[in-house]
């Protein structure tokens, strides 16, 4: 590899927002590609300067104020759905709407175009999801439970908010990459994650998985690591313990 060479800042990798509410990529990428080619070229260049001349944090400044343009032109479509799903107006003042495709435009676009979907995505995503029983959720959260329960799959029965974080990560992870997450070790058993686990067998191999029992990092609960392959099962061995 190339010697004597800066790495580049972290500052363009790192997200703020709320990771699973938002428009949906489909929406995103079709509104980028008829409204904002323009941007998107935009974006390609001054990434691609960005990663030849890591030191200079003004071109994170110039991405980053592009992104959030397109964010508040993208509100109004966000706050229309909002009001589809009969949710308050101040469900938009309590949480920041994560649209991937605006904040990972490298891994949706190549310039003005579009990767088709089964070249794009992220070749690992590592995660440690909140957990957040349904209970309790109910109660805290009712609003952003029905916007999960409305756009995710996994999001059946008494689901815990963790689900929705599996099934996002495995949603952005390219084929043959990795989802690798730590969560709590119900949805391997209970009916309300059978949704999430009929996903997982029918899209991915298990790579690796390691059951751990109550008491490890000061929890009361059971938990568990695994890593999958975004792949169609396989006839392979993994490791698991």
């Amino acid at each position: 590899g190339e010697s004597n060479r800066n790495l580049p800042y972290l500052e363009m990798n790192l997200i703020f927002g709320n990771a699973v509410v938002g428009l949906d990529d489909d929406t995103v990428i079709h509104y980028m590609k008829t409204n904002k080619k323009q941007e998107l070229q935009q974006l390609h260049d001054l990434r691609q300067k960005y990663l030849s001349e890591p030191t200079d944090p003004t071109l994170i400044n110039e991405i980053e104020n592009i992104q959030s343009q397109i964010n508040n032109d993208l509100f109004k479509t966000f706050t229309k759905k909002i009001q589809e799903l009969n949710l308050s107006e101040t469900f938009t003042e309590k949480t920041i709407p994560l649209h991937w495709p605006v904040k990972l435009f490298h891994m949706y676009f190549d310039g003005v175009n579009e990767i088709p979907k089964d070249d794009r995505g992220a070749h690992c995503v590592v995660g440690n999801p909140p957990y957040l029983d349904s209970e309790t959720m109910s109660k805290n959260f009712p609003e952003e439970r029905i916007f999960c329960s409305k756009n995710f799959d996994s999001a059946f029965g008494n689901w815990d908010y963790f689900c929705v974080f599996i099934e996002k990560g495995l949603d952005m992870t390219k084929n043959n990459g990795f989802m690798s997450m730590i969560t709590m070790q119900s949805w391997m058993f209970l009916l309300s994650f059978e949704k999430l686990r009929e996903n997982l067998i029918k899209n991915t191999t298990l790579n690796s998985l390691l059951h751990m029992g109550r008491g490890i990092f000061g929890i009361d609960w059971g938990s568990v690591a695994f890593s999958f392959k975004k792949t169609k099962p396989l006839v392979s061995k993994g490791s698991y313990f």
